[in-house]
């Protein structure tokens, strides 16, 4: 039986070259995944574009001939607590526990080409006694309306014969979005001769000018 001598030198070799051999197959696993690692990319998050707030379709009919009409930027700012007449035979009616109130928004609102720096908050609902416009207009003279309503329910808006006691129409002024407020512009041919007036209910709005004519 032959002896087999194993020198420290020999040994040290063998070990240096089994870790080098090592090394080498660990470099070559781990070589695709850091490649693999550096090609993906992260994409930023994409910023969710903001949803554009709806605006009113106005269509405003084009009056040759004004009998009469009613601007909030030509009204006393402040409360209403009574009935106060304006110009052309249109009145402001409240009363002293269901006032109005003539307000000076933070931002003017523009309707068409008019920009209107004052509204007339009817502060509640109204109807034919308290918390309205009242105004004349003629058979066959077109009643134009330009409000919001002031609050995100629906406040329907009123166009009231007085002198009949007829409701001519109703107009919604219901957000689009339920939310965003917007003007809106209403009209509608008086059907006879007669006292007319404007008010809304199940809350308040805001009226900011009404024409009448042709």
């Amino acid at each position: 039986m032959k002896r087999i001598t194993f020198t420290i030198a020999s040994i040290t070799a063998a070990a240096m070259l089994c870790t080098s051999f090592v090394s080498c197959n660990k470099k070559a696993e781990t070589a695709p995944a850091a490649k693999q690692e550096s090609s993906a990319s992260v994409k930023p998050a994409e910023t969710a574009k903001p949803t554009p707030a709806p605006t009113a379709t106005l269509t405003i009919p084009e009056l040759k001939e004004v009998s009469g009409y009613v601007s909030a930027n030509d009204l006393t700012t402040g409360n209403v607590e009574g009935e106060v007449p304006v110009e052309d035979g249109f009145s402001l009616k409240a009363s002293s526990e269901k006032i109005m109130a003539v307000e000076e928004p933070a931002e003017a609102v523009t309707i068409g080409d008019d920009v209107f720096s004052k509204r007339l908050s009817t502060k509640g609902s109204g109807n034919a006694d308290v918390r309205n416009v009242t105004f004349p207009a003629k058979k066959g003279e077109t009643i134009v309306i330009y409000c919001a309503q002031g609050g995100s329910s629906n406040r329907p808006m009123h166009l009231l014969n007085v002198t009949t006691g007829e409701e001519v129409k109703e107009f919604s002024m219901l957000p689009k979005d339920g939310k965003t407020i917007v003007p809106c512009v209403f009209s509608e041919v008086a059907p006879a001769d007669g006292t007319y007036c404007v008010y809304s209910t199940t809350g308040g709005s805001y009226i900011f000018q009404i024409k009448v004519g042709k």
